[in-house]
């Protein structure tokens, strides 16, 4: 369970869900989609995905609006606290009347829920919809079948995405007939918010141990030993029980000359379960290493199971920054009167729902380009700029995103109340995904380090990457326009992120001193943000209670 503070910090953020949908919720139905039905051969990872695709297909649809049913939305919430649902409802529904009583009590038009499985190569996707006000005769389903061509999660998924596509446009034919073809409309006014709905950004994926270790195994083969034990130990931290990773990070000490380093990592790899064979050729290679013969070839750790290194993620410091040339000046002419500034060139319009399209289908970067394509096409839409904010911030690339959101405060200088408090919820979820996602991974690295399970090297590339990131964060919650009725608490989130950058730094300098003063004082920043977290909490909780009387 995460802990209170996040689930009531949730309560207002999960409200940004209804902001961008609202145009079209006035004259499209709203479907509820549930979460997908893990079947034979499905991971959690793909069932995610697949919830994810049939709310994009169904919007596609261009009859219906969708969105995927949240148990700590303020919606849902309230709903248990009007005793219009209980907590057991929304904890556990098993059967498809029971999501449909969910749907109907959150007044929702439809409810909708698939299930994926595969076997022998094929995935297969059942979807039904419901009318929540109808019949049994008003609920249709449909099924779907596609092979998955290639092996491993991406040809599942690009499976799935055929099947499920397939599915919804065999049940809508059914269950939406005689709806209207509703096209989403365009806003109008700076009174909203055209980015799409903090439901499509997704969740918080950091690099995997393999993400590391394949990064890794390119630096050891040019020779980067240095940067190969950087990463290697990232991937450690990870996957701090393979004791094949612990292998290779030290085979890649010994070829730095850090040879205690090395004797010491597999040992380490010992304990973890390494094969006794691999850990004896590692020691044997590594007195060989201490006399001075040759090293061999690098990379020579390996293993038959492991996947093939993957491209390194960007960062912050390899994605490109939007073109100084984007911003408007303060000199820009004011437009002819011919000219319509509510609306941009087709071209850059399209590009922006290009960018939709890709950001749906689980590209970001893909969709952070098109984003950029139209900002190059009309430099003066504001609608691009938050787009691109949105998306760089979903991926964790808060330098880029507070890049975004300033060009947007020079193009929009002065939006409206509504816009500012929409964008502010769509921002500060994806911010507080993020910012809790780096608090856990300090808590389990000070603890797996207290363990001895990771290395103080480890420990200590570890706690520097996290307070690059978390000073990152804080430098754009300071650029993030916030509505006054969220300052406050807003003001100590700003805090706990300060805080917790703070802890990061003090950690780094006990790691190079062995200082107890410095150690101590982490201890505090850490203890101090937490408290600013609860405040947050208390103040939000105090904002529901309000708006649900």
């Amino acid at each position: 369970m995460m802990r209170l503070a996040t689930a009531l910090i949730a309560m207002l953020l999960t409200a940004a869900l209804a902001a961008p949908t609202g145009a079209a919720a006035e004259s499209r139905p709203v479907v509820l989609v549930f979460d997908t039905v893990q079947g034979e051969g499905i991971d959690k990872t793909l069932a995610k995905s697949a919830t994810k695709a049939l709310c994009t297909y169904l919007r596609d649809s261009g009859r219906v609006e969708a969105i995927a049913f949240d148990r700590e939305s303020p919606t849902v919430l309230r709903a248990i606290m009007d005793k219009q649902l209980t907590a057991d409802q929304v904890a556990s529904y098993s059967s498809q009347d029971e999501r449909v009583l969910v749907a109907k009590a959150l007044s929702y038009d439809y409810a909708a829920g698939s299930e994926v499985s595969t076997k022998d190569g094929l995935v297969t996707v059942k979807v039904w919809i419901a009318k929540v006000n109808g019949s049994k005769k008003d609920r249709w389903q449909a099924e779907s079948q596609a092979s998955t061509g290639t092996t491993g999660d991406r040809g599942l998924d690009n499976a799935m995405q055929s099947a499920t596509s397939a599915t919804v446009i065999n049940v809508s034919r059914q269950a939406f007939l005689g709806l209207p073809d509703v096209p989403e409309k365009e806003p109008s006014t700076d009174a909203q918010t055209t980015a799409i709905g903090a439901d499509l950004v997704p969740a918080p994926k950091p690099p995997t141990a393999s993400d590391y270790a394949g990064q890794a195994d390119v630096s050891l083969q040019s020779r980067q030993y240095a940067l190969a034990i950087q990463q290697y130990q990232q991937a450690v931290n990870a996957d701090p029980t393979n004791g094949l990773l612990r292998l290779k990070l030290a085979d890649a000490y010994g070829r730095k000359g850090m040879y205690d380093e090395a004797s010491a990592e597999i040992d380490r790899a010992a304990k973890m379960g390494a094969a006794a064979d691999l850990v004896a050729s590692a020691k044997d290679k590594l007195g060989k290493m201490r006399s001075g013969e040759s090293t061999g070839s690098p990379n020579t750790v390996k293993s038959s199971t492991e996947p093939p290194p993957s491209e390194p993620p960007k960062t912050e410091s390899t994605k490109p920054e939007p073109q100084q040339s984007d911003q408007p000046s303060d000199g820009t002419p004011a437009p002819s009167a011919q000219t319509d500034t509510t609306q941009p060139p087709a071209s850059a319009a399209s590009k922006m729902r290009d960018g939709d399209k890709l950001w749906r289908a689980n590209q970001p970067d893909e969709a952070a380009d098109a984003y950029r394509e139209a900002i190059k096409l009309s430099p003066t839409d504001w609608r691009a700029y938050e787009r691109l904010a949105l998306v760089d911030a979903s991926m964790s690339l808060f330098g880029e995103a507070r890049t975004a959101l300033e060009q947007l405060a020079k193009v929009q200088p002065s939006p409206s109340a509504a816009a500012v408090t929409s964008r502010y919820q769509l921002f500060s979820k994806v911010f507080e995904q993020w910012f809790q996602l780096l608090f856990k991974q300090l808590d389990r690295d000070s603890s797996d380090y207290e363990k001895k399970i990771i290395s103080r090297e480890s420990y200590y590339s570890s706690v520097k990457g996290l307070g690059l990131r978390l000073e990152s964060m804080a430098k754009f919650l300071d650029v993030l326009p916030c509505p006054d009725d969220k300052k406050q608490a807003n003001l100590h989130r700003s805090l706990a992120c300060g805080l917790l950058t703070q802890a990061a730094s003090s950690l780094q300098d006990y790691l190079e001193t062995n200082s107890a003063d410095s150690k101590s004082n982490a201890d505090t920043f850490i203890a101090q943000a937490k408290k600013e977290l609860d405040n947050v909490a208390k103040l939000e909780v105090g904002k529901t209670a309000d708006t649900s009387q």
